[in-house]
Parts: structure tokens; sequence; C-alpha cells
């Protein structure tokens, strides 16, 4: 009989992930000149992710990840409304950022200052949203 607290390995995803994610990267060395066949690529890596945490072939079955696992800890490390808030601020930023690069470029575009702060403010946003699906799971 399964036991119904540990969820079955399932090989055979775990296998597609990991040809998935040489697809995945042979497209991004291959296509490097074409945009649309590198997002590709990125997608189908994610999904090869995706597939690799379906498989259950890598998950942590120790004691001390259990206990963390337990009752008593149930919602204790899930973010809250401030970094919620903050990615929500960091994204409202960025647009404005958007808006300052399109009247830079429509103006002649001779300013760099926009595209730096909208990438600087990505690379926040991009570590806050990290963080938030770490502290989801």
């Amino acid at each position: 009989m399964v036991d119904q607290e540990k969820p079955q390995k399932k090989y055979g995803l775990f296998v597609l992930a990991i040809v998935l994610l040489l697809a995945g990267g042979a497209t991004l060395f291959w296509g490097s000149s074409e945009y649309a066949i590198q997002t590709a690529g990125v997608l189908v890596i994610l999904a090869s992710i995706q597939l690799v945490r379906m498989s259950h072939v890598h998950d942590r079955s120790t004691p001390s990840s259990a206990s963390i696992q337990g009752q008593g800890f149930k919602g204790a490390n899930r973010p809250r409304r401030l970094g919620w808030g903050l990615f929500a601020g960091l994204v409202i930023a960025m647009a404005a950022c958007y808006v300052w690069i399109s009247n830079d470029i429509a103006q002649g575009g001779r300013s760099v200052l926009p595209v730096l702060v909208f990438g600087g403010l990505a690379m926040v946003a991009s570590v806050v949203f990290g963080y938030l699906l770490v502290r989801r799971q």
C-alpha cells in the first residue's frame, strides 16, 4: 500500500524535465540572435523546473524538515502585507519609469538616467519577488 503522507516519486516526469532542460539550453545557445527563440527557451526551462518539482524525486524527507513543516509552524514564515506592498510599489515605480523612458525617446533619447533607474528598480523588484515566492511555499 502507498503511504498517504509521502507523495509517490515520478521518475518519468523527472526524465522529461531533464530533456526539456537540455532542449531549452540548446535553444538559448543556438537561437541567441532571435528574441522569440530565446523567450521560448526560457519558458521551456521554467517548465522543466516545474516538472522537477512535480516529480517529487528530490523531496526533503529528513526529520528536521518534517518538523519545520509541522502544524506549529504553519504560516509563520509567510510574507506579510509589507512585502507584497513593497513589490506592488516597485511595479508602479517601474511603470512610471517606462513612461519616463517613452517621453525621453520622444524628445530624442539623449538621457541615460531613466534606463538606469528602470534597471535598478527591476533588479530590486526581482529580488523582492524572489523572496516572496520562497516565503510563500
